[in-house]
């Protein structure tokens, strides 16, 4: 599904808010801690870089009459590491980007690549979609597969799928959009309630009887349906948490390309084993999964 015929383009608007504040906090740091090294450095002598390279730093810096930068004590950082952690996603990782680039700088780091990097990805490991328990294979209730088997599986689970109210991904993703563009919170009401309708889907597929080589498949989509309901919750926090928000709808669009992947696997199943149904049928939408040949 493309996000882009949902989300309406002054979203980018709330976004670029978000990444401002983000990369004025990281000049910020950089403004406040850095010390500007002694001229001397400039005149030092030149000696060649060798594989020890900690020690001709050291060569260098008492030619220049200068000492290595002392790291502040890892106690200090780790308080204010601990101050900085909230509920609120963006502050969270807005102030220990902060407090790391900060004792980054304290050690004469934080302008080189491998320095930023290693901020980056820290503050990325920061952003989960939480964790929610799977469903597993054994959970499943199986039966034998037979054409029969198959026909009444097809039939039940799009039942379940196009029926359950509260999951269109349509409204969900547009009623999103509608929050950033006139950043009015009661628009979120699709989102807030796709959270346990994802949920409460899930758990109704998981009580329909699947034929068993279709086992795998059924509770992958359960489990993706489950990671939607999850992500919905992290896109109700758009106005208030904007990178948990963001996160949460990147989640969102992952799990639903997940899950209509694998009803396209089980559409051709029933392609392959002749599984045909009626229009007047539930199952005959199972055609939308099917390539044409």
């Amino acid at each position: 599904m493309d996000i882009g015929r949902y989300l309406p383009s002054t979203r980018l608007i709330t976004m670029a808010a978000s990444l401002l504040a983000a990369i004025g906090l990281v000049i910020g740091a950089q403004y406040i801690s850095k010390t500007p090294g002694p001229s001397s450095l400039a005149s030092a002598p030149k000696s060649p870089i060798d594989a020890d390279w900690e020690q001709t730093l050291q060569e260098i810096q008492l030619e220049a009459g200068v000492s290595a930068p002392t790291p502040p004590p890892t106690n200090i950082v780790n308080a204010f590491l601990a101050e900085a952690t909230s509920d609120n996603l963006t502050s969270t990782i807005g102030r220990t980007l902060l407090v790391n680039l900060s004792a980054a700088n304290a050690q004469g780091l934080g302008n080189d690549i491998p320095t930023q990097d290693a901020l980056i990805e820290a503050a990325a490991a920061q952003i989960s979609s939480g964790t929610i328990r799977p469903y597993t294979a054994r959970e499943v209730i199986t039966i034998p597969q037979t054409k029969e088997s198959l026909q009444q599986y097809g039939n039940q689970l799009m039942s379940i799928l196009v029926t359950y109210p509260g999951t269109n991904a349509g409204e969900i993703l547009f009623a999103f959009g509608e929050t950033l563009d006139y950043n009015d919170p009661s628009k979120l009401e699709p989102v807030k309630t796709a959270k346990s309708a994802y949920q409460n889907l899930a758990t109704g597929l998981m009580q329909l009887p699947v034929p068993e080589t279709l086992a795998p498949l059924h509770v992958q989509i359960a489990n993706n349906l489950s990671l939607m309901g999850s992500a919905a919750g992290e896109m109700s926090t758009v106005l208030t948490d904007p990178l948990r928000g963001l996160s949460g709808i990147h989640n969102y669009q992952t799990a639903s390309d997940e899950a209509s992947r694998l009803l396209t696997v089980i559409a051709g199943t029933f392609k392959n084993n002749g599984i045909i149904f009626n229009e007047d049928e539930p199952g005959a939408t199972w055609n939308v999964f099917v390539a044409s040949p």
